[in-house]
């Protein structure tokens, strides 16, 4: 009846790495949007090897991990570019009052 129900099978480096920069892409946003669009690059380059890492060898595990870290990289490069642009446009709509 005890059995072992945790999966010991090893996650890549590269999965860990673009979940925790997903995640500091997502969160720079309100500190430094300039940091935002490489940090999401990064994180969408360490998914894609972590992906590519996974089809490799099927004793590995962590492709929700690599998946999640380069959907939280595509957002923070989006959400990161968006608000600048908000901002430019806000300013221009209620900026300069000449």
């Amino acid at each position: 009846m005890s059995e072992n129900l945790v999966d010991s099978r090893p996650v890549p480096g590269t999965a860990i790495a673009a979940l925790a920069v997903g995640v500091l892409s997502i969160a720079a946003i309100p500190v430094m949007v300039a940091a935002t669009l490489p940090l999401g690059v990064v994180a969408l380059v360490l998914g894609l090897m972590s992906r590519h890492t996974l089809r490799r060898d099927p004793t590995l595990r962590g492709s929700r991990i690599s998946l999640a870290g380069f959907l939280l990289g595509l957002s923070g490069m989006i959400l990161g570019g968006a608000v600048p642009l908000g901002l430019i446009f806000l300013w221009r709509l209620f900026g300069s009052g000449d």
